[in-house]
């Protein structure tokens, strides 16, 4: 996607959560004012990985936003294949990603697609070991595939 049309998204979240907070809902005024601190205060500013997860996440369960699977799987997909930081990929995204494509929500089901965004979630673990509950959602993914009728 390009910047303009993510730029245009950007927008259209933003004036969704202006319309919610105005209505007096408490999560759409949570995320606003964690996106102006996020960008020093420059509210156009480029947002924070951090504060693009929690957009999604909004999306995704309908908390400050309506709810709408195709624009929380663009806004983690973004987090996901951004910019990184020294510990590689953000492992909250891919696994967010994963459960998704699992699911079939924004997304058509993907069982291949869930295990490899989980594994690769479970693969930043800083100290190397993986995070036992990824492994064990991708296993039990794989496990589903391989046994589906």
């Amino acid at each position: 996607m390009s910047k303009e049309e993510k730029a245009k998204y950007l927008e259209e979240a933003i004036n969704e959560l202006n319309n919610a907070a105005q209505r007096g809902d408490a999560a759409a005024k949570k995320l606003l004012t964690a996106k102006k601190f996020a960008d020093g205060g420059d509210f156009w500013g480029s947002s924070s990985k951090e504060w693009l997860y929690d957009l999604a996440t909004a999306y995704y369960k309908g908390e400050g936003l309506r709810r709408d699977f195709e624009k929380a799987v663009y806004w983690y997909n973004d987090v996901y294949r951004g910019p990184t930081d020294i510990n590689g990929i953000d492992k909250d995204a891919a696994y967010a990603l994963g459960m998704c494509y699992l699911n079939g929500e924004g997304v058509e089901k993907d069982y291949e697609m869930a295990v490899r965004l989980m594994k690769a979630a479970a693969e930043t673990d800083e100290y190397g070991g993986g995070d036992i509950k990824i492994i064990g959602n991708a296993n039990a993914i794989k496990w589903l595939q391989e046994n589906e009728q």
